[in-house]
């Protein structure tokens, strides 16, 4: 109102310093990348809770995917595994006991509730995969599996910088993802096409892994493709690549974040569309269409790198 107030600036200095420490004192306070990365899986906090309460009702582990992870892995006592991106530890459990050291890390609480309850010998960890807080060298195998693709472009180099970090020498990293040469023959986004911008620079090529990964210091990187069905298990988003009709059973979507973050427009449209597409028999078109543009078999990618 025209008033000038002169501020005393060793106390304004003491007020922001008081400010400072209230605000690392808040344990819901977030740092940028954790901001960012908030809620990726479902946004929604009551739909990510009922989410997470059911998520092992319609999501199991598969086991060619438990199998490359052991092949890798070489569980023992005298080893440390972690697995970034546990959620409810479908792929964490099975190894419980396995090694001297077994940890499963999860930036969602509602995720980790779940896996809690199902392992004692297991150390729970809610934290953030770009800085999980872990000593440096102190694993000797990391698996992500279902959680790479919600890392976009060049945060997936970040992740990989920081599991090389905590990787023994010598250590490994087995993640699942779908490469850009296998992910043009998803066909699903004829129906749904927010899965376009849903994966977009999340599903990135080989090269590009294997640029990044020696970049970082990784001394060895190989990469495996997988055919997927629903006879392996997970119902990942791939679950009905080859047999369609799984995408109408509402089970199945149920496991799957995509749809629950879809528009219900979008979702009741499509799986119309989709329904009469099987009816019709138009589906295998569709399908072949796709298939035709990847460059690569497959379904799943593995990227098995080692420090």
């Amino acid at each position: 109102q025209g008033t000038v107030i002169q501020v005393d600036p060793l106390q304004q200095g003491r007020r922001l310093r008081q400010l400072f420490l209230k605000m690392l004192a808040d344990k819901a306070l977030m740092t940028v990348d954790q901001f960012l990365g908030y809620r990726t899986m479902i946004r929604d906090a009551v739909r990510l809770k009922e989410f997470a309460a059911g998520y092992d009702t319609s999501r199991k582990a598969s086991a060619i995917i438990l199998a490359a992870i052991r092949r890798y892995s070489r569980p023992s006592n005298e080893r440390v595994g972690l697995d970034i991106g546990c959620g409810t530890g479908n792929y964490t459990v099975p190894f419980e006991n396995q090694f001297g050291e077994l940890i499963g890390i999860d930036r969602l609480e509602e995720m980790l509730e779940v896996a809690r309850r199902k392992a004692r010998g297991v150390r729970w960890l809610q934290t953030d995969a770009l800085n999980t807080t872990l000593p440096d060298q102190h694993c000797d195998a990391i698996w992500l599996i279902s959680a790479l693709h919600y890392f976009k472009y060049e945060r997936q180099r970040l992740l990989f910088a920081e599991i090389y970090r905590i990787l023994k020498p010598g250590g490994v990293m087995i993640a699942d993802t779908e490469f850009a040469e296998q992910h043009l023959s998803l066909w699903l986004v004829e129906f749904f096409p927010s899965l376009r911008a849903r994966y977009k620079g999340a599903c990135l090529s080989t090269d590009q892994y294997a640029k990044w990964l020696a970049e970082i210091g990784f001394s060895e990187t190989k990469f495996e493709h997988l055919q997927y069905d629903a006879a392996q298990g997970d119902k990942f988003l791939r679950i009905g690549q080859h047999e369609p009709s799984l995408y109408l059973d509402d089970d199945i979507r149920k496991g799957i974040p995509a749809f629950h973050e879809m528009p219900v427009v979008e979702l009741e449209c499509g799986l119309a569309r989709l329904r009469t597409a099987i009816q019709d028999r138009t589906i295998t078109q569709i399908i072949q269409r796709y298939e035709q543009r990847a460059t690569m078999e497959g379904d799943i990618g593995l990227i098995i790198a080692t420090r």
